[in-house]
């Protein structure tokens, strides 16, 4: 009688338990690989967002004659009916611009604003956009001379 060659009961054992670790180490690396995709997408969403935000600003800050406050919300003035806003509040900045209205989901911090003298004017606006281990300062800016502008400008460093 000829003997048929198998495996043992323990060498299945050994290649079943094998392949389970191996099976979980691969699953383990793919959902880590997914989630960490995922969050540089979100982070460049951020990024997207913080750009989008310093255009919009660039665009009405050089449109604009003045900077006036209105309970919390920044307005840029423009000749004839012109006008852009800004308002931060509670990590959510809201910026309209015209007809169009975006807002972005950016976490902020230290929102200053600084009025010209005794006006209602404003010469400056400053504010940090937090992102997981860095900020980033921006800065809106208008000089006047007396109440005339003079210059203006948006910086984001």
């Amino acid at each position: 009688m000829k003997r048929i060659r198998s495996f043992t009961l323990t060498e299945m054992l050994v290649a079943t338990l094998l392949s389970a670790i191996l099976i979980g180490f691969v699953v383990t690396l793919f959902s880590f690989l997914v989630s960490r995709v995922n969050t540089e997408n979100s982070h460049m969403g951020q990024m997207e967002d913080l750009l989008l935000l310093q255009t919009g600003l660039h665009e009405a800050v050089n449109r604009c004659d003045s900077l006036t406050m209105d309970d919390s919300r920044v307005i840029f003035s423009g000749p004839g009916s012109q006008q852009a806003g800004l308002q931060i509040k509670d990590s959510i900045i809201v910026f309209s611009l015209d007809e169009v209205c975006d807002t972005f989901r950016l976490i902020t911090s230290d929102a200053r604003v600084t009025y010209l003298g005794e006006t209602r004017l404003i010469s400056a606006v400053d504010f940090g956009v937090r992102f997981r281990t860095f900020s980033v300062p921006v800065s809106v800016s208008k000089e006047y001379d007396g109440k005339t502008l003079v210059n203006s400008g948006i910086s984001t460093k």
